[in-house]
């Protein structure tokens, strides 16, 4: 018999926020534990977002357990906090399943979260060494999917109930076949391309597609096998899951009952191609509905009974087996993939072509990856745009992880699904999730690999035109959502004694959103023209859409751009100090799976992605064809835009920057000003100090003394002084001084800053080293005078 899961909990239990502020059993057992820590009413994985809750709680059970505890907004501090934590609970003898960092980190697996917590919880509880508060385990409940939005949709309960009514004429099932063709492809889809492919090339209904490498097929295959007790498993696995059978049997098993109806074909027939796609439909709501699958993760209905994209359903049936495994109450079997030799090989190769401008080459992946340059670089080739604000000459762990948290941070926001490697591991050199993050970026960055399983040009433009279509419709269903949800109730607030917010903050956090989503639905309506059924046998135009509508969008961009990063401490400051500002945050973020801050931010992300998809509709389209120039003219007045977003992004950063060194400095210092340039280890000639480490602004050089992390302060850096640009009149290299370290046995390169007043022989450990410090010495210098 399959294996039969029982329901799991309801999301709102999962994320801590159930009936009354308390929330879950496990937020009640915090609250009892911790009642100053734990007495507000925001969402769980808020509370517990930075870290310091949970290293408060084990400390709490067992006093000294973790002696540093940081007290930062910064991602870095923060997610060491929770590393600590995990570590920590390891170490008071917990041997169950934990999250990941960025589980919490970057909230996306509420509840995987919730289940390790419930567990450590119930662990901790049976020690006889614990006499705090008692933890019991919650009840489960139902499943149960609102209906908000969905004409026809009705409310399930149970099975058979929803069954009954979907045999009554006046209501329709929960999604129609053709509702699924139009509203499951809305999301923005998964590339069509998988884990791993290979050459081998195979026709279906007609369509041209790449078939996975044998090794994925395979783990497919087995996972099914397993799932649904088959004596046999199916030797062509895409043909057996055309008629959307298995599916939906596999679906049940993992949760019953989510499929309340199954076309069966009789003994040595087929089933007929309405009941294929009602198999297909009816499995696609389930999972969107039940499961909270994303847009992004399912296939449309002709993918799987036309065959025209198989890569998509196996990339959405290995999304749903790992779902799956986070479910509480899923005890099936879960997929594993393990990448051959030759395809890490093969992976290597492409990120060294993909590199190869740039001079980077990958020989050790353990040591190549983990200062997190690589990564950058890879990301920044492919989108063609500067990533973020990173450190070049990553020397310290702190760099490394800095740079490893900028890449999975770029990843993460403009991609939904879950990313398969964390921070710890890029940085610990971990080669197998590294690996899956390098094909994870593959299959969903390198346009070039997309574009060669397409045939034709024209199909092409097309499928780069729908992605584009998708990604549109994704971006204002989710402004939207914080129009409707927010921004309305909190301005009809405004006209009423209980007014949640003032206008003055209503316009610093939310700036002129409304205007970009009004302007955004008008684009996304001329988009939807353009690829309408009606007009697919004409040729495809797109560039005068984006020449006629740049005006706007440069103006709307151009006004949120530049102060969007002040709105966040204003948010945190809220959520703190204005119990119904959190309240109906706590609400409305349940029900997004994401943040405000997260939601803010799209627009700044949003931008990018035009960019990409001209110019790679550029790449589809001939010179001689109708759409060529004014795609070329939408280029240029995208890139303006584009650059606006970036100038604004990188003076974000740089701030973030210059207060995460504040942060991690100790002593009486003038606060931070100006451009970070570069930063790393110089001693001082005939200083005698030990970890001399000096940074340089655009207003100043710095110097500090590095401490190693159990320094008293908590913080790397003690200062010691403060070098003005203003004051230096000339830099450059000192060939005498190298002459006399080599007199004296020693080695080192000098670098000498020349002052009105004294002269500063800095010692550097390589030629390389000295060059790029004697550059940006000189460079900066002469930019501040100028």
């Amino acid at each position: 018999m399959p294996h039969a899961a029982a329901p799991r909990p309801t999301p709102e239990a999962l994320a801590g926020s159930g009936s009354g502020p308390e929330g879950g059993d496990v937020r009640r057992w915090l609250l009892a534990l911790l009642p100053a820590s734990c007495s507000g009413t925001s969402p769980l994985c808020t509370l517990l977002k930075d870290g310091t809750v949970l290293c408060e709680m084990i400390n709490t059970v067992k006093p000294g357990t973790i002696p540093k505890v940081n007290k930062s907004v910064f991602v870095f501090k923060q997610a060491e906090n929770i590393e600590n934590f995990l570590k920590a609970s390891k170490e008071i003898g917990f041997t169950g399943q934990l999250f990941k960092v960025n589980d919490l980190s970057e909230p996306k697996n509420v509840e995987v979260v919730r289940a390790a917590l419930e567990s450590l919880a119930i662990f901790i509880c049976a020690q006889p060494w614990y006499h705090g508060p008692r933890y019991s385990a919650p009840p489960l409940h139902l499943p149960r999917v609102s209906g908000r939005n969905r004409p026809g949709s009705v409310c399930v309960k149970d099975s058979q109930n929803f069954e009954r009514k979907l045999k009554r004429k006046s209501v329709h099932p929960v999604w129609t076949t053709a509702e699924m063709k139009t509203d499951v492809s809305e999301g923005v889809k998964l590339q069509n391309t998988s884990l791993l492919m290979s050459p081998r090339r195979t026709t279906i209904a007609g369509c041209t597609v790449q078939k996975l490498d044998s090794e994925v097929e395979d783990s497919i295959r087995a996972w099914f096998c397993q799932l649904l007790n088959m004596a046999e498993p199916p030797q062509t696995l895409f043909a057996s899951l055309r008629d959307g059978v298995i599916l939906c049997q596999a679906l049940n098993t993992i949760w019953p009952g989510a499929v309340p109806k199954i076309h069966l074909p009789a003994p040595g027939a087929v089933l007929t191609a309405p009941q294929m796609e009602e198999n297909a439909s009816l499995y696609l709501a389930a999972c969107v509905q039940k499961l909270g699958m994303p847009h992004s993760s399912v296939f449309s209905v002709d993918d799987l009974c036309k065959g025209k994209n198989q890569i998509q359903v196996f990339i959405h049936i290995q999304a749903l087996a790992k779902l799956a495994s986070q479910l509480p109450s899923y005890v099936g079997p879960e997929m594993t993939v393990e990448l051959s030799q030759e395809a890490e090989k093969q992976l290597l190769k492409w990120v060294n072509d993909t590199l190869h401008t740039r001079n980077i080459s990958v020989v050790d992946p353990a040591k190549d990856f983990c200062n997190g340059l690589v990564l950058i670089g890879l990301l920044e080739e492919l989108c063609g745009n500067t990533v973020a604000l990173h450190e070049k000459t990553p020397t310290l762990l702190w760099h490394r992880a800095q740079n490893a948290i900028l890449a999975l941070r770029f990843l993460s926001d403009n991609f939904v699904t879950p990313l398969p490697c964390s921070m710890e591991d890029i940085v610990g050199g971990h080669t197998q999730p590294i690996f899956k993050l390098l094909l994870y970026i593959k299959q969903h960055m390198d346009t070039k690999y997309i574009l060669a399983t397409i045939p034709s040009s024209e199909r092409r433009r097309r499928f780069v035109a729908e992605r584009l279509l998708n990604a549109e419709r994704a971006y204002v269903k989710r402004l939207t959502a914080v129009f409707e949800d927010v921004i309305a109730p909190l301005r009809q607030a405004l006209h009423t004694q209980a007014h949640i917010v003032s206008g003055e903050e209503l316009s610093a956090v939310f700036a002129n959103l409304d205007a970009i989503l009004l302007h955004h639905a008008t684009l996304l309506l001329h988009i939807e023209e353009r690829l309408a059924p009606a007009a697919a046998q004409q040729p495809l135009l797109l560039g005068d859409v984006f020449t006629t509508k740049m005006g706007w969008l440069k103006a709307v961009y151009s006004e949120y751009v530049p102060t969007f990063e002040n709105c966040f401490p204003l948010v945190q400051s809220l959520r703190v100090q204005n119990l119904a500002f959190q309240a109906l945050l706590q609400k409305v973020e349940d029900s997004w799976g994401r943040d405000l801050d997260s939601v803010l931010a799209l627009p700044v992300h949003h931008v990018f992605g035009y960019a990409r998809y001209i110019s790679d509709l550029l790449v589809c389209t001939s010179a001689e064809h109708a759409d060529y120039q004014p795609l070329q003219a939408a280029k240029q007045n995208v890139q303006q835009v584009v650059d606006i977003v970036t100038d604004c992004k990188q003076l974000a950063e740089n701030n973030r920057k210059l207060q995460f060194i504040e942060d991690s400095m100790s002593g009486d210092f003038t606060p931070l000003t100006g451009v970070y340039i570069r930063e790393g280890f110089m001693d001082i000639a005939d200083a005698g100090v030990q970890s001399s480490y000096f940074f340089l602004f655009s207003d100043r050089l710095v110097f500090t003394i590095f401490h190693p992390a159990q320094y008293p302060t908590g913080k790397e850096f003690e200062f010691q002084a403060q070098f003005w640009l203003e004051d230096i009149e000339e830099v450059a290299d000192n060939a005498f001084e190298e002459e006399d370290l080599k007199e004296a046995g020693a080695s080192g390169y000098a670098i000498e800053v020349v002052t009105s007043e004294y002269s500063l022989i800095l010692l550097v450990k390589t030629e390389h080293e000295k060059k790029e410090w004697v550059r940006a010495l000189q460079e900066t210098t002469q930019v501040y005078r100028s």
